[in-house]
């Protein structure tokens, strides 16, 4: 593996001993440099300390438990991961050592010298063209080596990859997998065989790079369908005056500055001014207070917004007082977390019969349940099923 250094990148002269250990482990070679520019490792303690640099990299080089290699101060964490992984690359992840400036063209070196150093695997990450610039990378290749998933394997990339499963179908429209889940136990096993059969992968049930390249290629497909799937016939696009009326009843008017019940700056029928709450940065025509008019205009537009994007996130028919009910779940959660809802992804499956269920588990704000919102959700209930 060759280090390479760079300019504009000074790290102190009392490191350098440092990188030549890295080089004495792994063999890597390095070029003839200035001493005021390096790409030098940086060494921590696993837990949170105020040792100097030094005296970690003492630590590490006497073998000490704990002493490991990391980032440059205030470049990322200093929290190791604790799932055994190398992680070379930019800034904003944590990585065993550093080198600005390194042969990204000889990537096998830095997963070689991360197992070196003990580590199970390697990761690198691509960079955007600000982080290049500022961190002046040569090159740095896509990779994706991390231990792979068997049955057993838990953790945050088991509740991915069956998210993942959970979000693509089959030829014949079939969900791999009914829901997520954070363990890997026979039913993900299962699903994940069905996958690698129907994308012509060898069928192990091991979830590894080949498999996480086809997968990522499937959920892409997926999004893509969907948003290229027409409008259903028929089904509205613009929310009713019982709808509109709906809305107003439950946001009540409030023709001065307030904070809602989740603590943000409102005003008018619930429209949002600005996230967190009043702080004397809003517009002076709320300041001032607002008609019932412009209040009303203001709820249009925002419902206008709501409506859109269940138009757009909808994919099966919908009756107008459906259409109704679910603007106004929109408008009150925000698009954002109506597009990310079960309901919705339930609702698209033609799972009509779960929207009321669904919509009972929004009742709640800032972590505590509300009665205004147990009673929104009640009526939202009530119009979808059209009682």
């Amino acid at each position: 593996m060759k280090f390479e250094l760079v300019d504009n990148c000074p790290v102190p002269a009392s490191l350098a001993p440092a990188l030549l250990e890295i080089k004495r482990r792994t063999g890597a070679t390095l070029n003839s440099c200035d001493r005021s520019t390096a790409a030098e490792p940086f060494l921590k303690r696993c837990k949170p300390a105020k040792q100097s640099q030094r005296e970690l990299y003492e630590g590490f080089l006497a073998g000490k438990p704990g002493y490991n290699p990391a980032n440059p101060p205030g470049l990322s964490t200093h929290e190791r991961r604790n799932d055994g992984v190398a992680y070379p690359g930019p800034a904003r992840f944590p990585l065993p050592y550093w080198c600005v400036g390194m042969d990204w063209e000889n990537a096998d070196g830095v997963i070689a010298a991360a197992c070196k150093l003990g580590f199970t695997a390697a990761r690198t990450y691509p960079l955007s063209a600000r982080e290049q610039h500022h961190l002046n990378f040569r090159k740095q290749p896509k990779l994706h080596l991390l231990k792979p998933l068997r049955l057993g394997s838990k953790g945050w990339r088991v509740a991915r990859l069956a998210k993942q499963l959970a979000s693509i179908t089959d030829g014949q429209g079939n969900r791999y997998l009914e829901r997520g889940q954070g363990v890997f136990d026979a039913t993900l096993e299962s699903a994940l065989r069905r996958f690698q059969a129907d994308w012509d992968q060898q069928v192990d049930g091991v979830y590894g790079a080949q498999t996480s390249r086809q997968l990522a290629v499937a959920v892409r497909r997926e999004q893509q369908k969907k948003e290229a799937e027409p409008l259903p016939k028929g089904s509205p696009s613009a929310l009713s005056n019982e709808g509109a009326a709906c809305i107003a009843r439950f946001e009540g008017f409030r023709g001065q500055l307030y904070n809602d019940a989740a603590n943000h700056c409102t005003i008018g029928y619930g429209h949002l001014v600005h996230h967190g709450p009043i702080d004397g940065s809003e517009p002076a025509e709320f300041r001032a207070g607002i008609s019932q008019e412009r209040a009303l205009a203001l709820l249009q537009e925002d419902a206008a917004k709501a409506a859109a994007e269940v138009s757009r996130s909808v994919k099966v028919p919908l009756e107008q007082h459906q259409f109704d009910a679910l603007v106004s779940f929109a408008f009150n959660v925000g698009n954002g977390a109506f597009c990310d809802s079960t309901l919705l992804r339930l609702l698209n499956e033609g799972r009509y019969d779960a929207v009321e269920s669904q919509l009972a588990r929004w009742n709640k704000a800032g972590g505590k349940t509300l009665q205004g919102l147990v009673d929104r959700r009640a009526a939202e209930a009530k119009l979808f099923l059209g009682t």
